[in-house]
């Protein structure tokens, strides 16, 4: 039990709880212009075949429980002349990106990335930007494995959520690996993309019960604003599993086991862990901070 005890204090020390909150709040406002971005460049490519580009869609939406299908139906493409479009489409990702930023920032608060060493803006947007691609491609291949998973037989489902749990196990990774400032080696972030695409695939095949009761206990009191309440849970609990993934790396690598369950810090792995926090301040060349037991 060392080793979950040890990830859940990490998770406390870094105000895990406070960074899935703001991650969530960050994905809601940039959900809808990646949508538009997804509806405008699937209308360009696949004009002819609407059915598909409602499909895609959809399978896009299938990644958020009940209230995806309120969503879907308030999605529209751009138009407009080339240049329009490429204008539009630019500040979609644009504001699209700042999801990316966040889950950035909070991967190196996790991983106690020293101020001085965080990629600098335009290198962590361009970064972001690309992992969006990975990001939209994986929803859209798992929203449409659990879309055959649940209208075909055991046989094929079986095998289609395997394979939607693998597409969330490689966006996860992806993510680790890409979006730190120190871009860590695939062999230290791989258990955490494990842990945290199966929890992401738990989330989605429990998805409907979640959010239905959190609409069903809010909708009383808030109305129209239980389908805001519910999706905004449903990413925060997402986000919560991706940085447990992320936290599970760093305890597993850097061996930050046992904490003790109650300060003042007493082991190697409680010193560690302080003074590593500690060096996360580090903003200009020269800083020194250490942690000391006394």
């Amino acid at each position: 039990m060392a080793f979950p005890v040890a990830v859940t204090r990490k998770f406390g020390d870094d105000r895990g709880s406070s960074l899935a909150a703001l991650i969530s709040y960050y994905t809601f406002f940039s959900l809808f212009p990646l949508l538009v971005v997804l509806a405008t460049v699937t209308g360009f490519f696949i004009r002819d075949r609407p059915d598909r580009q409602a499909a895609l869609i959809h399978s896009a939406l299938a990644q958020f429980p009940v209230v995806g299908a309120n969503i879907e139906g308030n999605v529209h493409a751009l138009n407009g002349n080339l240049l329009t479009l490429a204008l539009g489409i630019a500040g979609c990702l644009w504001a699209g990106a700042a999801v990316s930023d966040a889950l950035r920032t909070a991967l190196d608060d996790i991983r106690d990335v020293p101020r001085r060493h965080r990629a600098p803006l335009w290198r962590g947007r361009m970064l972001g930007l690309t992992w969006l691609l990975v990001f939209l491609t994986g929803v859209i291949g798992s929203g449409t494995l659990l879309s055959i998973a649940s209208t075909h037989g055991s046989a094929l489902r079986s095998g289609a959520l395997i394979l939607a749990v693998v597409i969330d196990v490689v966006v996860v990774a992806t993510a680790f690996h890409l979006l730190p400032s120190d871009r860590p080696p695939w062999r230290e972030i791989l258990a955490g993309a494990i842990l945290a695409g199966l929890l992401w695939a738990v989330l989605q095949t429990a998805g409907s019960w979640i959010v239905t009761r959190q609409i069903q206990g809010a909708s009383d009191v808030y109305g129209f604003f239980a389908l805001v309440i519910g999706l905004l849970s449903w990413v925060y609990l997402t986000a919560e599993a991706i940085l447990i993934g992320a936290e599970t790396n760093v305890v597993l690598h850097r061996r930050l086991w046992p904490r003790s369950l109650a300060p003042p810090p007493t082991t190697r792995a409680d010193l560690i862990s302080v003074d590593e926090h500690a060096g996360e301040e580090h903003a200009l060349p020269g800083d020194r901070l250490d942690a000391e037991a006394r």
